[in-house]
């Protein structure tokens, strides 16, 4: 067990050694949850496609088994991890290219803002960055839509949140550069955000100056009306002397309130000098804020450059990857066509010295047939002339019956005719004769027969 442990701490060591830019390409602590997420899955996929590269067979032949069998696999990893790839480069481009666009547009505008508004603002900015990269994801539409001013650039909004999680969707197996990415287009959204607040405020401050220089400007021109009135009344009208005297009161007491409306107007024309002021505030405060935004607007452009320029190492990296992935499957390929030559040539000789063999056995099936046959046929001659002697025996024994049958009958006629000398010579003659016609004897032989 002890061996076997070290055994595989020592393989595990190798892997780490061989593939340590996999293990340590990125620990960090401060990553979001969508981050562990991607950087987990894209862990799981790699550890996968080198489990199906480094394993091992004993023989050439299982080793060229397993690589038909994994070779479908791994292409379509390759795939994904090219489609991730490509998909963001092309996406980022696109993103890039939009963004910038809609930052340029809100610049152009002039604003200014309040000391107290100005610190609001900026402190709104260092408490949203302290939040997590993705929770502005979880905002309602209908918040966002609240605190959004009527812009034609602000249009196309909903159509950017859904490239951004389409974005977010596809490359969850991308590269671990992707939130440097995604942390400069918050920051990129939070500046917008500012410029937006800015920009409500502007136009509510401008609609109150509009609104108090129309009243002043109404009420200087009912106040020189009613002067130029009581001038024209002082002037061409005879009246008596106690009208006269009331006429006066009514002067003065239209001095009076002349005089107050001069009091408030000149109130009203300090409130708007310091108005001034504080627009003239603002507009120092805006230039100070165009410069921040500019030199976050340089700092951005720096953060993609050298993200473009990481994607671009990444995009080189890959593309060696699959180059020797590709010689290594060219490899692959002609290790398999020379085995399957060997085998093809190996299959070929067997099927000749089979094919050989089943040539002979057939040769030596017919050649014993033939013998079989031969011999069956000799047998069945045999048999048929042993039938034939059987039948001609039989035919024999036959007639010899019959002949003894006659010759018995002769033999008693004349046992009973005849005297016993007489009779016994006949009776030789007639066995010469019998035995003559028995086994087919010939005359001669009858004739040998001598009575006794």
């Amino acid at each position: 067990m002890q061996k076997e442990r070290r055994e595989t701490v020592i393989k595990m060591e190798t892997k780490k050694q061989s593939h340590c830019w996999w293990f340590d390409s990125y620990h960090t602590s401060k990553c979001s949850p969508w981050l562990e997420s991607t950087v987990a899955e894209l862990n799981e996929k790699t550890n996968s496609m080198l489990k199906l590269i480094e394993e091992d067979a004993d023989s050439f032949a299982q080793r060229a088994e397993m690589y038909y069998k994994k070779r479908p696999e791994l292409i379509s990893m390759v795939e994904d991890f090219y489609r991730a790839h490509r998909s963001l480069a092309e996406r980022f481009d696109l993103l890039k290219s939009d963004r910038a666009a809609r930052v340029r547009s809100p610049l152009r505008h002039s604003f200014s803002l309040p000391k107290e508004e100005y610190e609001y603002v900026f402190d709104s900015i260092k408490s949203v960055k302290s939040f997590d990269s993705f929770t502005e994801t979880t905002y309602s539409s209908e918040e966002c839509a609240e605190s959004e001013v009527d812009d034609p650039d602000q249009e196309d909004e909903p159509e950017i949140d859904q490239n951004e999680r389409e974005i977010e969707s596809q490359f969850r197996g991308g590269v671990a550069s992707y939130d440097e990415m995604m942390q400069l287009k918050y920051e990129l959204s939070e500046l917008r955000e500012v410029n937006e607040m800015q920009k409500n405020i502007i136009k509510q401050k401008d609609d109150e100056k509009e609104d108090l220089v129309k009243q002043l400007s109404d009420s200087i021109r009912e106040m020189r009306e009613e002067m130029v009135a009581v001038r024209e009344t002082t002037e061409h009208v005879s009246v008596p002397c106690d009208e006269v005297t009331k006429s006066k009161d009514e002067i003065d007491k239209l001095k009076l309130e002349n005089m107050y409306e001069k009091e408030q107007i000149k109130k009203k024309a300090e409130a708007l000098a310091l108005k001034e002021e504080e627009k003239w505030e603002y507009e120092e405060m805006k230039i100070e804020l165009a410069k921040v935004i500019e030199e976050k607007d340089r700092e951005k452009k720096e953060a993609i450059r050298q993200l473009t320029e990481a994607l671009r190492e990444k995009e080189k990296e890959k593309n060696e990857v699959i180059r020797q992935l590709n010689d290594a499957l060219k490899e692959k390929d002609k290790e398999k066509n020379e085995a399957i030559w060997e085998l093809n040539d190996a299959l070929r000789e067997k099927d000749k010295a089979k094919n050989e063999t089943i040539r002979q056995l057939k040769d030596a099936f017919v050649e014993k047939d033939m013998e079989k046959k031969d011999v069956i046929r000799k047998l069945k001659d045999v048999l048929v002339e042993k039938d034939e002697e059987k039948r001609e025996a039989i035919r024999q024994l036959s007639i010899a019956m019959e002949n003894l049958r006659e010759e018995s009958k002769l033999l008693k006629k004349s046992l009973v005719d005849y005297s016993p000398k007489k009779s016994f010579g006949h009776f030789e003659i007639l066995k010469g004769v019998n035995l003559a016609k028995l086994f087919n004897l010939s005359s001669n032989c009858q004739r040998s027969v001598v009575p006794l």
